[in-house]
């Protein structure tokens, strides 16, 4: 018989060690299916769920114990930062409101969706411990934020239940990201894949993942600054649109700044790989916010798009290359500079204006070209590695 795929799957969430994970499942499957045949099915079950309920908190610690310095360093610091998050959602969706129900349903949506992104982002095995930890620590804080949010009324008993269902929720969203992790890795499987190349799959997953957390998670932070201050004054008012331009921008410049630390040779690379994307991700982002050439909604703003892609194309073209990407950022300053001065002869927005956001943004390209000459000295070979040494002559 088959045991309870949730209860198996809460079970995989915990175990660190892939070889006691087999231990563990294998002797509670052998024990259930004896169970079975003595008492029944629904017995059966019944008292699988209850060892895994009984084995959460061993795995919990053993988890922990079995953590490095630097692991635990980092846990804890991954768990704080996503339970400031889920107490700042709370407080920005349901603070300012005298509904006791809608204060608590924020706070659990934001315990959900931060036991998700924990569980979803953890690199190692047992994603449901950091999920775990982020609900034991919402109780103490949920406990304090009530008696400073919670208003009076017939509904406050709900408050009593808040740390409870705060941690069920965050536990639930760990366990919903361990079963879709548990599925693409079952699905992304040597065996389901490529056979001649066992593993890579899901090396390739666990990368993917570790690539998109810290530039998501970075997006959630600078987002939560524009949504916690729209409670508060009349003077931000962002729309939903608004947080989906910003939030792909930020996400889209940490993924490819990710790429350039983990391929970049050199601090020099890396600092011009730095230099360049914050050039293009403030330029865009002045645009949208106020535009260059007079308003954002002057229809020749979009030029400066094509200065991106300039940019773009010739990174491309370069492959990455240090010293194709001083030639990149060249033209991409000098394509910024031509249409800065095609604004001005045609009377494009303020004078002083453009020319001195023409002048910072060119200066900032023909930085981050100085920076990739400088990789290039070292012997460099950026993202797209280092450049073939020619052969000796005779060889």
């Amino acid at each position: 018989m088959r045991e309870s795929r949730i209860a198996e799957s809460l079970l995989r969430g915990f175990i660190s060690d892939p070889h006691l994970e087999d231990a563990i499942l294998g002797d509670l499957a052998e024990e259930q299916h004896q169970r079975a045949e003595s008492s029944g099915a629904g017995p059966a079950r019944a008292w699988y769920r209850r060892q895994v309920v009984r084995s959460v908190p061993h795995l919990l610690r053993h988890w922990w114990l079995q953590q490095t310095p630097g692991q635990t360093v980092r846990t804890v610091a991954r768990v704080t930062f996503t339970l400031v998050l889920v107490m700042s959602g709370t407080v920005a969706f349901g603070g300012t409101s005298p509904d006791t129900v809608t204060l608590l349903v924020a706070g659990g949506l934001w315990a959900a969706a931060g036991g998700f992104s924990l569980a979803w982002t953890t690199p190692s095995g047992a994603p449901m411990c950091p999920a775990t930890l982020l609900g034991l620590s919402l109780i103490p804080a949920s406990v304090a934020a009530s008696g400073l949010l919670a208003p009076p009324g017939p509904t406050t008993w709900l408050l009593a239940l808040a740390p409870t269902i705060l941690l069920a929720l965050s536990i639930s969203g760990g366990m919903v990201a361990a079963m879709l992790r548990s599925t693409l890795s079952a699905h992304n499987s040597p065996s389901a894949t490529d056979p001649s190349t066992p593993g890579k799959t899901m090396k390739t997953t666990g990368s993917t993942l570790r690539l998109l957390a810290r530039p998501i998670l970075a997006a959630a932070t600078l987002l939560m600054v524009p949504l916690v201050a729209m409670q508060f004054t009349a003077e931000v008012n962002w729309t939903l649109f608004d947080f989906v331009v910003m939030g792909t921008l930020i996400v889209g410049t940490g993924v490819t700044f990710e790429l350039a630390l983990r391929k970049g040779d050199t601090i020099g690379y890396r600092a011009a790989a730095g230099v360049a994307l914050a050039s293009a991700f403030l330029l865009v982002w002045v645009n949208l916010a106020v535009g260059i050439m007079g308003s954002s909604a002057h229809e020749a703003n979009v030029l400066y798009f094509g200065v991106l892609a300039v940019g773009g194309v010739g990174s491309l073209v370069a492959r990455f290359h240090p010293r194709g990407m001083v030639r990149a950022m060249v033209a991409t300053a000098l394509a910024h500079t031509g249409v800065g001065v095609t604004a001005l002869i045609a009377g494009w927005g303020s004078p002083v204006h453009v020319v001195g956001l023409t002048v910072m943004f060119a200066l900032l390209f023909l930085a981050s070209a100085w920076l990739f000459q400088s990789a290039a000295d070292q012997g460099a070979g950026g993202l797209g590695g280092r450049r073939a040494q020619p052969c000796a002559s005779g060889s």
